[in-house]
């Protein structure tokens, strides 16, 4: 290999280099701002926003934007920083977790019990969806044996759910009463024909994997 064939690799890895940090970097301050604000408020045009902190124990010095943005960079960021590498992005994982569990939550909640008070004020509904989800997601992460199989079961069903069946579920529910004989008929007939799909797509998927499963023994 000549010189002239490693200079252009050069160049490109520092050109990619370049173009991460010109991207990321504006990133991070405005992250770490916003942290700032949910925690600690914010205030524009003349309003102000409590924020998580305040809203619990009051205004203090202690939870203040600044001080809060010092805590945070000092006992959060900073040791999170100091990883040399992060194996399959587990940190990024468990602490997604809890952002994908809150609406989860909710939203089956408010499925199963739409007329009753707010989830927040009712300790043992809250407790009782999140005990019953937490069991839930613990036994299917044990049963599941590879994530890419999670993955292939995940992708048959999400697009349909979020493309058919969700919709059609809605306009059939028809809070406002707008929707016309016509409409909640072709609903219906979205929903079979997801339904159908769904299956068929579910079978293949579990046909493929106990199939690989089978080869795999012999």
């Amino acid at each position: 290999m000549t010189i002239g064939d490693i200079t252009p690799k050069k160049e490109k890895k520092s050109r990619r280099g370049k173009q991460v940090i010109d991207e990321k970097a504006p990133l991070l301050p405005n992250r770490q701002g916003e942290d700032g604000d949910v925690l600690s408020g914010t205030s524009s045009s003349g309003d102000h926003h409590a924020g998580v902190l305040e809203g619990w124990f009051g205004a203090h010095w202690w939870n203040g934007r600044a001080f809060i943005l010092l805590v945070t960079t000092l006992g959060v960021f900073a040791p999170l920083a100091c990883f040399k590498r992060i194996g399959h992005y587990a940190a990024h994982l468990m602490l997604v977790f809890p952002i994908v569990f809150y609406p989860l939550r909710l939203n089956l909640d408010g499925l199963l019990f739409p007329s009753s008070r707010a989830l927040v004020h009712d300790n043992v509904r809250f407790t009782v969806i999140t005990v019953s989800l937490i069991s839930l997601i613990f036994m299917g992460a044990n049963f599941i044996p590879s994530i890419w199989d999670a993955f292939q079961f995940t992708g048959a069903t999400a697009a349909v759910c979020l493309g058919f069946i969700f919709p059609a579920s809605i306009t059939l529910r028809d809070r406002h009463n707008i929707a016309t004989r016509r409409d909640k008929i072709l609903c219906i007939f979205m929903i079979v024909l997801a339904v159908f799909s769904n299956l068929i797509a579910i079978y293949s998927d579990a046909y493929a994997l106990i199939k690989k499963e089978s080869s795999t023994r012999e």
